[in-house]
């Protein structure tokens, strides 16, 4: 529990940084549906090239 809190107290700019700016968005959804379509996309080249 102290590494977790100590953690969070270490990242506290960037765990309040969407507080200061009402544009940011508090999770990440965009970015994983981009790394995912990447990823699929990855996995139909490896399978291709099988």
């Amino acid at each position: 529990m102290g590494e977790a809190i100590g953690y969070a107290l270490g990242q506290w700019t960037a765990l309040t940084r969407y507080l200061e700016d009402g544009d940011l968005e508090i999770d990440n959804n965009a970015a994983e549906r981009a790394l995912r379509r990447w990823r699929l996309d990855g996995k139909k080249l490896v399978v291709r090239r099988q």
